[in-house]
């Protein structure tokens, strides 16, 4: 909850009741940003006590090799790994619970951006679960949103144009699914024309970097 006060602090009460997946999936990548940020300066800061954060780790200039060996040691130092079991088999008086957890969590936040698949079940989940409507780049998203998209233009197409009485039915439904794409782009093309201006477009990406630096700080 600290996060979400953070990083979204006028949405404190949607993401208490009911936030939606794409409005979750997006605060989930962020903390998760956050974390990983905050591993890296503590970690660089461990290296030389000069790095107090990392605008000043970034001045130093540090090489590709140096970068690659930092993050091959942060994943090692600071996700869940064979470790954890040793830590949870010392006394509690031992044990730093937090830090636990802290591994755990950035395991977690991390199956959310990479997760090693073996070659052939790779390419059939990168051919599955995403796609890219736009065909720019870094603009994939989910296939089950464009589904239910398009099941929600099957579905107004149905209501609105789809006729009555013996017209109004499944299989005129399933006849005219294929076609929902080319009906709902001349439907667009119509309202462009006539400058309509109630349509809905997709914001810009959200500068987060003060919100990240207050977060990580």
């Amino acid at each position: 909850m600290h996060d979400i006060t953070q990083l979204r602090p006028k949405e404190t009460g949607i993401y208490c009741s009911k936030p939606g997946f794409r409005r979750m999936h997006q605060l989930i990548g962020h903390a998760g940003i956050c974390r990983r940020l905050d591993c890296w300066r503590e970690h660089a800061k461990k290296k030389n006590s000069h790095y107090t954060d990392l605008e000043t780790f970034a001045a130093s200039m540090p090489t590709l090799d140096n970068l690659q060996e930092m993050a091959d040691d942060l994943v090692h130092t600071y996700t869940a790994n064979h470790q954890l079991h040793r830590m949870r088999r010392r006394p509690a008086k031992e044990r730093d619970s937090q830090f636990e957890n802290a591994l755990l969590l950035n395991k977690y936040f991390l199956l959310n951006v990479h997760f090693v698949y073996p070659e052939g079940l790779k390419r059939a989940v990168r051919y599955h679960i995403l796609v890219n409507p736009t065909g720019k780049e870094k603009k994939w998203c989910a296939v089950d949103w464009c589904v239910e998209l398009n099941n929600l233009f099957t579905k107004a197409q149905q209501v609105k144009n789809g006729g009555k009485v013996s017209n109004h039915t499944v299989e005129r439904i399933l006849l005219e699914s294929p076609l929902v794409q080319v009906y709902r782009n001349i439907q667009t093309l119509i309202q462009k024309n006539f400058d309509h201006t109630h349509l809905s477009s997709k914001h810009g990406d959200v500068d987060m970097a003060k919100s990240f630096k207050k977060l990580c700080n």
